[in-house]
């Protein structure tokens, strides 16, 4: 991809605005709309190549903080602060001030677009407003109702209603509410070691293939969408051009972290990592090397694909 990096990012900054005020126009979200607890993010990565999306102040881009109201802002500045293409989303800040709680269920939505069966029962028991996370394997549940206490974990699950922050897509999964429900009652029955059962539900969803929105994408939208965060990721900048002393202790650690990212930009596609790599400056002879009845480099691919699926 030869355009240039200010009319790559303000096409995917514009792609990003029309996508959320498409959603909100429908009345996705429209109970969080009036508060002043919104941010930014874009997706960075650590030494060993995991995503992490720390959230942003909108107006300037820097870190927020989620127990720090002058880092937020209004959703208009949050949705306007994805024009400049440097920000990929946004996300609300859960307080004692507003009536919210978010669920956060991760790693539960196959590639062939399925939500595991313990995870949909959890829908299916709140049965209030989901949608699907950034990364396409998680799913975000939104509910009317607050925790007596600290922010929990129950299983697969984490339960917040202040001092955090979560991404919002309105990517909205299909065959649920669009709307935020009031499900206090349900919220402290989990809380009391209840476990989601069928005869609780409110309505009864389907149990696999939800519908989700399809996250397979050509292979040169997929490269692309690569390239596009090649100009706005450093980590990623630096790999790609090589640059890993300082950073990691060997080069196939490094090596390792570009595989980890690729797969993550490319919903764990093989092929257009081993692709994509094989564009790096970190390609050496090694890169080619015989790993049994493999090479180096697909050997890292394999056992990174399998790392992922055992974290599941």
């Amino acid at each position: 991809m030869e355009r240039d990096r200010y009319t790559i990012q303000k096409e995917y900054g514009q792609e990003r605005i029309n996508h959320y005020v498409e959603r909100f126009r429908e009345g996705l979200l429209s109970e969080l709309r009036g508060y002043k607890q919104w941010v930014t993010f874009r997706t960075e990565y650590d030494q060993k190549g995991k995503p992490t999306k720390p959230p942003r102040t909108p107006r300037t881009q820097r870190y927020a903080d989620p127990s720090d109201p002058s880092t937020w802002d209004t959703l208009r500045e949050a949705v306007n602060a994805l024009r400049s293409g440097e920000m990929q989303g946004i996300g609300f800040v859960f307080t004692d001030i507003d009536p919210f709680t978010a669920l956060d269920l991760d790693l539960c939505v196959g590639n062939n677009r399925s939500v595991n069966y313990t995870e949909q029962q959890y829908v299916n028991y709140f049965n209030s407003y989901t949608e699907i996370s950034p990364s396409g394997h998680g799913l975000h549940i939104l509910i009317k109702g607050k925790l007596p206490g600290q922010n929990r974990k129950i299983d697969n699950l984490d339960i917040f209603s202040r001092g955090h922050y979560m991404t919002l897509t309105l990517n909205h999964l299909s065959h649920t509410p669009s709307s935020i429900e009031p499900r206090q009652e349900l919220l402290d029955s989990i809380l009391g070691g209840s476990k989601p059962k069928e005869d609780i539900i409110y309505q009864p969803l389907p149990k696999t293939n939800l519908d989700l929105p399809k996250t397979n994408l050509d292979v040169d939208d997929v490269k692309e969408s690569v390239y596009y965060e090649y100009l706005t990721n450093p980590l990623l900048q630096r790999l790609m051009d090589g640059h890993w002393q300082g950073r990691y202790p060997s080069q196939s650690e490094a090596d390792m972290a570009l595989v980890g990212i690729l797969l993550t930009l490319t919903n764990n596609n093989a092929e257009v990592t081993r692709e994509l790599f094989m564009e790096s400056k970190l390609v050496r002879s090694k890169t080619f090397r015989k790993w049994g009845d493999s090479t180096y480099l697909d050997k890292m691919i394999s056992q990174e694909l399998s790392h992922m699926k055992q974290q599941k």
